[in-house]
């Protein structure tokens, strides 16, 4: 029951459809492929980068709920870090966790789950399952 949509060149969303045309806030899973180890050094700097260019850059906004965590991805190594807040005024309250690991070829790759607080315990067990269901084929 859920579509995906490819904004751009390495990143994938899946979601319900009305979620992803906006109509709804939902449930969403970002897949994004970023740049090799070589360049953004180790997970923790690329997360690190990644929170500091997104959602952290307005600490009025968004803050960190559960903190980050070294954890397995595949058999990865990978770091997990969860957040919470608003991009807007008005907008609902969302929970996301963000998952990062590196593929064979150093390839750093994000697993950003995302999802209206009030829906939680709802689509966790999905984040959860769908997490488990990563395979990295490079």
């Amino acid at each position: 029951e859920w579509d995906t949509q490819i904004p751009a060149a390495g990143i994938a969303i899946f979601g319900p459809a009305e979620t992803l045309s906006g109509s709804e806030p939902g449930p969403t899973l970002t897949v994004q492929r970023a740049n090799p180890l070589s360049v953004v050094g180790t997970l923790d700097a690329a997360l690190d980068s990644y929170l500091n260019n997104g959602p952290l850059s307005d600490s009025d906004r968004w803050r960190i709920t559960d903190p980050v965590q070294t954890v397995q991805i595949e058999g990865r190594d990978a770091r997990s870090v969860s957040v919470q807040g608003s991009d807007s005024d008005g907008a609902p309250e969302m929970h996301a966790r963000i998952v990062i690991t590196s593929a064979d070829n150093t390839f750093v790759y994000f697993f950003i789950t995302a999802v209206p607080v009030d829906k939680r315990d709802r689509y966790d067990p999905t984040f959860d399952a769908m997490l488990a269901s990563v395979r990295i084929l490079e």
